[in-house]
C-alpha cells in the first residue's frame, strides 16, 4: 500500500511538471493568421494577401504580431512585392529566436534573407540563409531545402564567382525536394543548375543532362509551361552559342515559340533568326526578326544586335555586320561592368574580407610558429647553458676537492717524513745507550774479578 501511494505521488509530480513545461511553450496562434498560413502553403498567394489585409495586428499579442510580421513578409515576397524595409521581419526573427517555435524561427530567417536580398544587402541575406539551414529541425525538410535553394540562386547570380557553391546548394535542395515529391521546386532547382552549366563550356554533358531533365519535368506538369518555355530557350541558346549546332537549336527555338500563348519573348525570335542566318536562310531570319515583340530591356537589345550582326554577315554586308557586332559587344561590356560594380559593393566585400581574414590568420600562425621556434631555441640554449654551468661548477668542485686531497696528502707525507726522522733518531739514541751500558758492565766485571 505504501509503495502504491508513493507511485501515485510520482505520477502526480510528473503530470504537474508536464503542465508546467507545456505552459512555457507558445500558446495557440490567431486563427485568421493560421488560415493565411494555410493559403500560403497551398500556393494561393493572392487569396492569402487579401485575407491578411483584414488582420489588425495592433490588437494582437506580441506572439501574433510576430506571426503577422512573418506572414506579411512572406506574402509580399510570394506576390512579387519588393521589400522596402526589413524592420517587420527583424521583429519576427527576434521574437521567434526566443520562443520554442523552431519552424517559424527558421522561416523568419529565410524571409529575412529574402528581404535583405531585395534590399541589396547580399551579405546579410547569405548569413540568414546559412543560419536557417543550420538551425532547421531535421524533420523541417521544406524550409531546409528552401534555404539551400535561395543560397544556390544567390551564388549563381554572382559575376565574381561562387557558381560551384551555387550548384552544390541547388543539388542539395533538389535532392530534398525529390524526397518530398515537390515537383515545382525540384524543377526550379533543375532549371537553375542547367543555367549554371550552360555558362561553362567544359560542362557540355552536364548542361544537356540537366536541361533535358528540366524540360521533361516541365512537360509532365501542366502548370509549368512558363518554366518549359524558359528551359527550351536556354537549350536553344546553349546549342547555338556553345555547341554551334544551329539545326538542333532552330528546332528547339521553334518549339519554344509554340508556347507563345504563355509568353512571346523577343530574345527567342532573335535566337531563331540567328540560327536561320547561320544555316543560310536569310529570308526566314528576316521574317522572324520582323515578328519579334517590342524590345523592353538592354539584354533584349544585345540579343537583337547579335542576331543582326550574324544576319548582315550572312548577306555579305560586312560594314553593317561590324557595326551591329560592336554595338552588341559595347552594350554587353557596359552591363557587365555595371553588374560588377553593383555586386562588388555588396558581395565582393565579403570575399575580400574573408580573404584578408585568411591571410591574417595565416600570418598570425606563421608568427606564432616563429615565436614558438625562437622560444624553443632560447629555452634550449638556456638549458644547455645551465648544463654547461653546472658541469663547470661540478668540475670546479672536483678541482677544489683534488687540491684539498693533494694538500692533505702532502701534509700527511711531511708528517710521515717527520715521524720517520724521529724514529730514526730514537733508534740511534737507543743503540748508543745500549753500547754505553754494555761497556760499563764489562768494566764492572773486570773490576770485580
Amino acid at each position: 500500500m505504501k509503495i502504491n501511494l508513493t507511485f501515485s505521488k510520482i505520477l502526480c509530480a510528473l503530470a504537474l511538471l508536464a503542465m508546467v513545461f507545456s505552459s512555457c511553450g507558445h500558446s495557440s496562434y490567431n486563427s485568421l493568421l493560421v488560415q493565411v498560413d494555410s493559403l500560403l502553403n497551398a500556393t494561393q498567394y493572392e487569396q492569402a494577401d487579401s485575407l491578411l489585409k483584414l488582420c489588425d495586428p495592433s490588437n494582437y499579442s506580441t506572439q501574433d504580431r510576430a506571426y503577422h510580421a512573418l506572414l506579411r513578409t512572406q506574402c509580399d515576397y510570394k506576390n512579387y512585392i519588393v521589400a522596402t524595409t526589413d524592420s517587420a521581419i527583424n521583429f519576427a526573427v527576434d521574437y521567434f529566436a526566443k520562443s520554442d517555435d523552431k519552424e517559424k524561427y527558421t522561416r523568419s530567417l529565410i524571409y529575412q534573407g529574402c528581404a535583405n536580398e531585395e534590399l541589396g544587402n547580399l551579405e546579410k541575406a547569405v548569413e540568414c540563409y546559412h543560419r536557417a539551414d543550420d538551425i532547421a529541425d531535421k524533420n523541417d525538410l521544406f524550409n531546409k531545402a528552401f534555404a539551400k535553394m535561395r543560397l544556390g540562386l544567390l551564388y549563381q547570380n554572382q559575376v565574381i564567382g561562387a557558381k560551384t557553391i551555387g550548384v552544390e546548394k541547388l543539388k542539395e535542395a533538389h535532392c530534398i525536394y525529390n524526397s518530398l515529391k515537390d515537383r515545382h521546386y525540384s524543377l526550379i532547382c533543375l532549371t537553375e543548375i542547367a543555367r549554371i552549366y550552360c555558362s561553362d563550356k567544359e560542362k557540355n554533358d552536364s548542361a544537356l543532362y540537366f536541361i533535358n531533365a528540366a524540360i521533361d519535368s516541365a512537360k509532365n506538369q501542366n502548370n509549368e509551361r512558363y518554366t518549359l518555355f524558359a528551359n527550351l530557350y536556354t537549350k536553344a541558346l546553349y546549342l547555338s552559342n556553345i555547341r554551334h549546332d544551329y539545326k538542333q537549336a532552330k528546332s528547339t527555338a521553334i518549339e519554344a515559340l509554340s508556347l507563345s500563348d504563355v509568353i512571346d519573348h523577343p530574345r527567342v525570335h532573335f535566337c531563331l533568326a540567328k540560327c536561320y542566318s547561320q544555316l543560310g536562310d536569310v529570308d526566314s531570319a528576316r521574317l522572324v526578326i520582323s515578328q519579334a515583340p517590342k524590345i523592353t530591356s538592354d539584354i533584349d537589345s544585345i540579343s537583337f544586335y547579335d542576331a543582326m550582326s550574324v544576319f548582315e554577315k550572312a548577306q555579305g554586308n560586312y560594314e553593317e555586320y561590324q557595326t551591329c557586332f560592336d554595338k552588341a559587344d559595347s552594350m554587353n561590356d557596359s552591363i557587365l561592368i555595371s553588374s560588377l560594380n553593383h555586386r562588388l559593393v555588396s558581395v565582393e566585400k565579403k570575399y575580400d574580407t574573408q580573404q584578408a581574414e585568411l591571410e591574417n590568420a595565416k600570418l598570425s600562425l606563421e608568427l606564432r610558429n616563429t615565436l614558438l621556434t625562437l622560444a624553443a631555441i632560447v629555452i634550449g640554449a638556456l638549458a644547455l647553458l645551465l648544463l654547461v654551468l653546472r658541469y663547470r661548477h661540478r668540475l670546479h668542485e672536483k678541482e677544489n676537492e683534488y687540491e684539498l686531497l693533494k694538500a692533505d696528502l702532502n701534509t700527511s707525507l711531511v708528517s710521515l717524513e717527520n715521524m720517520k726522522s724521529t724514529v730514526v733518531q730514537l733508534e740511534s739514541g737507543h743503540d748508543s745507550s745500549n753500547n754505553t751500558e754494555h761497556k760499563s758492565a764489562r768494566g764492572f766485571r773486570r773490576h770485580t774479578a
